[in-house]
């Protein structure tokens, strides 16, 4: 083999260690951002059902009020109170979930994962 076909030969063999390695990091990322996912995926259902659960025990309680409720004014203070917490229940939740949310869209980049400080992308 002459010196000219070895030279090609080390510079081809470096760029694909140096395409091979940034492909790696690529994978790396990709699998880390897969996981963060379906991590935020996993606690927003347990967020939503353990909300759902909650809110269903509210209305159970407010229609076991509601029956023994003996007069009209007596119904609609239990129905008002009712709406009341409930949407006060509803807009922490959507808070909630929003911070679910966020923390899903925040993805480490390499330099985080070995103890840089963390990146945030939109």
């Amino acid at each position: 083999m002459s010196d000219t076909q070895k030279t090609a030969t080390k510079t081809a063999s470096a760029t694909l260690d140096s395409f091979a390695a940034t492909q790696r990091q690529s994978l790396d990322a990709m699998t880390a951002l897969h996981s963060r996912v379906l991590q935020s995926a996993v606690s927003m259902n347990v967020e939503m059902m353990d909300f759902a659960r909650q809110r269903f025990g509210a209305d159970l309680a407010t229609s076991s009020k509601l029956y023994g409720c003996r007069s009209v004014p007596e119904s609609m203070q239990a129905l008002s109170d009712h709406v009341r917490v409930a949407v006060q229940d509803y807009s922490d939740q959507a808070a909630r979930l929003m911070q679910i949310g966020l923390g899903a869209a925040e993805t480490k980049t390499t330099a985080e994962t070995e103890g840089s400080k963390p990146t945030r992308t939109s």
